[in-house]
């Protein structure tokens, strides 16, 4: 998972991530308390290779979000189901 860009950003943004061989794929946006503000991709399968997601800065029902420091997150689960990697990074949405 590679650092957003812009970051700060005025919506939009771009969330790159790399996949070393096919996984299946979660990414969610957090609020600082932890809630799911919006879920980008949801156990979706992606084989090997680099790969740019698009955030227009909106919560799961369309709402714009606050400025704010948000995370997101991202889980790949191997297909044989044996491996697991999660990281999440920093974003700061500005208005």
């Amino acid at each position: 998972l590679k650092q957003n860009y812009p970051n700060p950003f005025n919506p939009p943004t771009i969330i790159p991530f790399s996949l070393p061989k096919k996984a299946i794929v979660s990414i969610g946006i957090y609020d600082v308390t932890g809630s799911l503000v919006s879920e980008l991709v949801r156990r979706q399968t992606y084989e090997s290779g680099q790969f740019e997601l698009v955030w227009n800065g909106a919560d799961h029902i369309g709402r714009p979000v606050s400025s704010g420091i948000y995370l997101y997150r991202l889980h790949a689960q191997g297909l044989e189901g044996d491996e697991s990697f999660v990281q999440a990074r920093k974003l700061l949405v500005v208005r």
